[in-house]
């Protein structure tokens, strides 16, 4: 696993009865897509800021942010789906 989406599939696949939440319904969570979109927007919002005050050198928080957020949802739909396609290919061999 190379990331934190992808090992967030595998304990969600392994321990949903315990967990009550299975990796499919995280990835039709839309609450989290909606702060993903906060996210991007409080980034283009920045970079904005910085442009109009030249500050070419300031941080980029939200645009780090963004990106990891979008980065471990996208681990996590690539291994939920990987994951059912494996069971699929077990239950039909």
């Amino acid at each position: 696993m190379n990331n934190i989406g992808e090992a967030a599939a595998w304990v969600l696949d392994q321990y949903s009865p315990e967990l009550g939440e299975s990796a499919a319904k995280r990835c039709f969570d839309f609450k989290r897509y909606g702060d993903i979109l906060k996210l991007a927007r409080d980034a283009a919002l920045e970079q904005i800021r910085r442009r109009s005050n030249s500050d070419l050198h300031g941080t980029r928080d939200c645009l780090f942010a963004f990106i990891v957020a979008l980065g471990k949802q996208m681990g996590l739909i690539r291994r939920t789906c990987m994951i059912a396609r494996e069971k699929i290919r077990i239950a039909m061999s």
